[in-house]
């Protein structure tokens, strides 16, 4: 770690003056002020994004109303509600992709929403019927929805937004139920402040029995508030109370538009694309674009810039500095990995120890251009806001936040830290609102009014901070992050992400050939046009809903917006739009079986279906098909008015092979020569896919193998997909057997490379006939098959666990909320067995696995860890459990990994020889969800723990704990144990904070001690020895 204090002197600050860094800055002396140690300054950023919402191309009609919601509910007010409070200097972020939505809405756009609300209810059609019954209630069910009766009323109506609960709404609402939920949903979406003044306040009154000339005053109000929104930024800013920063035109990943090579220097074991995406003249375009912007709206200079998601990196500071900006922010997580520390750590109080280093800015040197200061927000502070106090009464939420910082100015104070000191929050300014009573006007008023009273606590904005105090540290390197963790993995490394930036780069290298190189020509505007749908193409927005680490619920549409973005770019330059942007980077969603297959499966491939044969394979049918029961024609060659059609599909494996059989709808004899049965696949690992058919029709994935049995010969083979649309010929050893209607093949695993458990197979079939090709078999999405134990593993521990015993030491009750139901928490069955390349953990729970809030792995309420010892009884490694777990292993075992895997964190960790805990980055965690049997297994690379024990003498521990998004400090996301149960606590502690967090411990019914008496006395045993 290397920091060089600088003196603060007033040449410093005229060199920055003259360096145009801070043009606009005064200080009456010219000298910089003197720092009391009896104050701290707070540096609060709101940052207001929407992603690009994009318009159907032929209407114009905008896709989603979220920008002018946001701005009725939340923009306008946030600036607003400052007037009352001069003396609270706030930074606010206004995204250049946002003001360019809010002019498009002032030059007359209209969204989907505000056309279906416009519309007469007596002309709505059935279908507008459904859309606006299904999405007319977008809103916080809780804190919007139930303040207004009337609009409760509709709710209550429709019902919780089913399928059938849509059908049945159909027919009980009535025609001024329809217009009434016409003007609520947008009515609801103003702010309380506004809803408290006229015309807004009659329309709250009258509840219900709404007119359509009311909706013409919901919408003038909604274009006046509009209106006002870029003035009011304006003149707040010009007054000195506010600074505007700004972002990347399009809200880019920065570093990534530069080099996605870059990811690896955060995170080396990161899955990057092969081909990199290398535009470095595109960065410098978007922070130019954004320059322009700020100028067209604010009338000045822009100082800040909040780099997308906070993403920064070495790299950029010389575009950055040479773009003319003069300080940027990030997170803390970013800091540290600049200064070597690894993390920034936290006390009993939740306060960060190495405060001296966190808060204050540093000064970075590019290799050219003017230095660049950074700012690093306090995570724990910032997530406060936006996710925790909405559940907290505002008066004890802004004294826990106001007694935070002086926490912080304390800890300084009693450690001599030098100042002044400069406390950075940063969170979205319109997100957390809607979960916060009464839109959030109660907190954010009682907030700003403590921070106009503290004699101690000091708002400022960092151009006004670094104007009093420009000396300051300087950093030698940014490390590669984000606001929220010390790489971009969110946004690149896994298959849809990285698939992504492959149709980026492709796009891009094609326009390069016209505003780079020149080999391809086109007039100014066609390319100024090609170039602006490319800079938008190159949002983040689009990239953080790919993958399984987010999860919009639509993620569909932002896969369609950034496409199409794509195809306008070579429609703009007059040219053929290629074929793979018509095909999505996300799949299409697996079909569902009729019944799914259980291993190890195995059957004897001879074209005949014996009876019994395939009863444990899964199943899917084929609905839509003519008479799947037997041929009762008499055998006649087929014709295409047969409709040839796969019937039935069934599947099933082992260790060695795949088997599928296929039931046609067709003699496979009588078929003509020339006909085929493809099957398409993709397997993990993959470099070149494709997502169409060979006839050119989409796959609904991206496929990598392509299995072709000829018929009626039966004669078999398998290719790869090489690129440019060409599939060549790859080693089959399986084969393929039919007789009748029947089609049975084996396909061995490794015709598909080197697969491992935890892959993931996607197949989908076609009878080709004349050149046609059939449905697709499924017909709904293409099979899923999810490699887990495939009956070649060692079993090392198993048990069986007793119902009932999800109660902790014996006193615990689960929290009230209907998402906890009975049983979610109670294991049945543990194993952990191993094969030759992978260490796979098994759990099976007596209740549900649901999905509630949106895991990208589909995995919400539990928490599981597995704590491994690889040589217990020797005292070696950490006895303590992970933070949060308030147990440890007996005195003579410790352990040297943990497995911790969670709807949102799947990690190895490790114990360092120190007693920390470390985890082990690029290490894939797999977790696959058996949701029809309760059953989650964890696989990860046995390779991965460094170890010359052999894994039957291992010992291991497991357990289940509850998942919390809104953890107590320091307690690796699991939820608290209260005295009493409350809606998102467990009820049963005796000691608060110190009782274990453990809700059932894996452990087998009748051994002594029990799991109550483990847990209750804090200290638990490695599962005993399964017998062979």
């Amino acid at each position: 770690m290397k920091i060089m204090k600088v003196l603060a002197t007033p040449g410093f600050f005229l060199f920055l003056s003259s360096a145009l860094l801070f043009s606009t800055l005064s200080c009456k002396t010219g000298a910089p002020a003197q720092p009391s140690r009896d104050v701290i300054y707070l540096n609060l950023i709101w940052h207001h994004h929407q992603p690009l919402y994009y318009p159907d191309p032929r209407s114009g009609i905008i896709s989603r109303p979220w920008v002018r919601v946001h701005s009725t509910k939340s923009y306008y007010n946030m600036a607003a509600v400052l007037k009352d409070y001069p003396g609270v200097k706030v930074t606010f972020n206004l995204t250049p992709v946002l003001l360019r939505q809010i002019e498009a809405y002032l030059n007359g756009a209209k969204d989907k929403y505000w056309q279906l609300a416009e519309t007469p209810a007596a002309d709505l059609s059935a279908k507008e019927k459904e859309f606006i019954l299904l999405r007319f209630f977008d809103a916080n069910w809780d804190n919007v929805i139930g303040r207004f009766p009337g609009y409760r009323r509709l709710l209550t109506l429709r019902g919780d937004g089913s399928k059938a609960s849509i059908r049945q709404a159909l027919e009980k609402f009535t025609e001024q139920d329809l217009r009434d939920l016409q003007v609520w949903f947008n009515l609801a979406w103003f702010n309380s402040s506004l809803l408290n003044s006229e015309p807004l306040a009659g329309l709250v009154r009258k509840d219900r029995g709404f007119s359509e000339a009311d909706k013409k005053v919901l919408f003038r109000e909604t274009l006046r508030i509009m209106k006002e929104i870029i003035p009011l930024y304006r003149a707040l800013q010009d007054s000195g109370q506010i600074e505007v920063t700004t972002t990347p035109y399009a809200h880019p990943i920065l570093p990534l538009l530069y080099n996605t090579d870059l990811a690896g220097k955060a995170d080396p074991a990161a899955q990057i694309p092969e081909e990199r995406f290398s535009f470095p003249n595109d960065a410098i375009a978007q922070l130019s674009l954004s320059r322009e912007r700020y100028r067209k709206d604010f009338g000045r200079e822009a100082r800040g810039l909040w780099p997308a998601e906070g993403a920064v990196g070495q790299d950029i500071l010389n575009i950055v500095a040479k773009a003319g900006f003069g300080w940027m922010a990030s997170g803390e997580q970013v800091l540290a990995r600049s200064l070597g520390i690894g993390d920034f750590t936290r006390d009993e109080r939740d306060t960060v120890r190495e405060a001296d280093l966190l808060y204050r800015p540093y000064i970075l040197e590019p290799r050219s251009g003017s230095e660049v200061v950074v700012v690093f927000r306090d995570l724990r502070l910032s997530e406060m806001i936006a996710f925790e106090y909405s559940g907290t009464p505002a008066r004890e939420a802004v004294d826990d936040f106001m007694h935070r910082i002086e926490a912080i100015r304390g800890r300084l104070k009693d450690k001599g830290a030098e100042g002044p000191h400069l406390v950075t929050v940063i969170l979205d300014g319109e997100n957390p609102w809607e979960h916060y009573p009464n839109d959030g006007n109660e907190f954010l008023n009682r907030l700003y009014t403590a921070l106009s009273e503290s004699k101690t606590v000091k708002t400022t904005t960092v151009t006004e901070y670094l104007s009093m105090f420009p000396g300051q540290r300087h950093l030698d390197t940014l490390w590669w992050g984000c606001w929220f963790s010390p790489d971009y993995s969110t946004w690149i490394g896994e298959e849809e992400e990285n698939t992504a930036w492959e149709y980026l780069r492709i796009t891009r290298e094609n326009l390069a050939r016209y505003d780079i190189y020149g080999k391809k020509k086109a007039d100014k505007e066609q390319i100024g046009k090609a170039l602006d749908f490319m800079y938008l193409a190159e949002g983040s927005d689009w990239f953080w809903w790919y993958g399984a680490d987010q999860d919009s619920g639509v993620d569909e549409y932002f896969d369609w917006a950034f496409r199409s973005l794509l195809t306008e770019v070579y429609k703009a330059l007059g040219e053929e739009v290629p074929d793979f942007l018509k095909v999505p980077v996300m799949p299409q969603k697996p079909a569902q079986p009729v019944r799914s297959a259980k291993t190890p499966f195995s059957a004897q491939v001879d074209g005949t279906a014996w009876e019994n044969e395939w009863e444990n394979a899964g199943l899917f049918i084929n609905e839509s098909a003519d008479d799947p029961g037997a041929d009762k024609r008499a055998p006649r060659p087929v014709s295409p008015a047969d409709h040839p059609s796969i019937d039935t599909l069934y599947y099933g494996y082992n260790s060695d092979r795949l088997f599928l059989r296929l039931d046609t709808s067709v003699n496979i004899e009588k078929l003509p020569s020339g006909s085929s049965l493809e099957i398409y696949l993709t397997t993990p690992r993959r470099r070149e896919a494709t997502g169409l058919t060979i006839n050119g029709n989409p796959l609904g994935f991206h496929s990598n193998r392509f299995l072709k049995v000829e018929l009626p010969s039966l004669s078999a083979s398998l290719a790869h997909f090489v690129a440019y649309h060409r599939w060549e010929e790859a080693a089959f050893s399986g084969m393929a057997a039919g007789g009748g209607k029947t089609l049975e093949i084996a396909l061995p695993w490794d015709n598909l490379g080197d697969v491992q458990p935890g892959d993931v197979f996607l197949l989908r079939a076609f009878l080709k006939i004349w050149d046609e090709e059939s449905k697709p078999m499924p017909t709904d999405g293409p099979l899923r098959i999810v490699l887990a134990d495939t009956g070649d593993s060692t079993i090392i521990a198993e048990l069986d666990d007793p119902r009932g015993d999800d109660h902790g030491p014996g006193y615990y009750i689960y929290p009230e909320d209907g998402v906890f139901l009975p049983g979610v928490f109670d294991g049945k069955y543990f194993s952990f067995s191993s094969n030759q390349k992978s260490l796979i953990f098994t759990f099976q729970l007596y209740g549900p696995l649901t999905n509630p809030w949106g895991s990208g792995i589909e995995l919400s309420l539990q928490t599981f860890d597995v704590y491994i010892d690889i040589d217990p009884g020797k005292a070696t490694g950490r006895r303590e459990l992970l933070e949060g777990r308030n147990c440890s292993l007996s005195d003579e075992d410790g352990w040297e990994y943990a497995v911790w895997v969670e709807g949102w964190h799947q990690k190895l960790l490790v114990s360092t020889e120190d007693g920390k805990v470390r985890e082990i980055a690029g290490t894939p965690v797999r977790t696959i969800m058996d949701r029809e049997n309760s059953k989650v297994t964890i696989i990860i690379p046995g390779s991965a723990l460094q170890t010359e024990i052999p894994e039957h003498e291992w010992g291991v521990a497991a357990c289940i704990l509850s998942q919390e998004g809104f953890p107590s400090p320091g307690v690796r996301r699991v939820r608290d144990i209260e005295l009493q149960p409350s809606r998102w606590r467990f009820g049963g502690a005796k000691e608060l904070g110190k009782d274990t967090r453990i809700i059932d411990l894996l452990w087998p019914q009748g051994r002594s001690p029990t799991q109550e008496e483990q847990l209750e006395r804090g200290s638990i045993l490695l599962l005993p020895e399964t017998e062979n």
